[in-house]
């Protein structure tokens, strides 16, 4: 730990694992509270004296990281028989680390520019 400084917060990747959290010193006597679920991830570490007195307390914050996007899935609703100048809905599903998804849809314009097929999503 820096001299001075009592607050330390850890980014930790969605899948890792909380961290146990140890301290050892020479003079005093030192108490960790490890961090869990019921303290918001929290460590804490107690320095006290030889009376028992507390002298300085350390927080440790441990913050996971947002869960990746793992797979992406698009569907084009239509495209099989597209033609110019047509305006088709495509869907798309993001897929996380953590199992939930996001969706969403809209609606891709395509455009054929002589042997050119231009696609424009909006």
């Amino acid at each position: 730990m820096s001299p001075g400084k009592t607050y330390y917060r850890v980014s930790l990747p969605y899948t890792a694992k909380i961290p146990n959290v140890g301290a050892q010193t020479t003079g005093y006597q030192v108490t960790v509270q490890q961090a869990s679920v019921a303290n918001d991830y929290q460590a804490s570490v107690f320095l006290s004296d030889q009376k028992g007195d507390l002298v300085q307390t350390y927080l440790i914050q441990f913050v996971k990281e947002a869960p990746a996007l793992t797979r992406l899935e698009v569907s084009v609703e239509g495209k099989e028989t597209a033609t110019e100048d047509q305006v088709l809905p495509y869907h798309v599903i993001g897929h996380y680390e953590d199992g939930t998804q996001t969706e969403f849809q809209r609606q891709i314009s395509i455009w054929k520019l002589s042997q050119l097929m231009v696609l424009i999503l909006r």
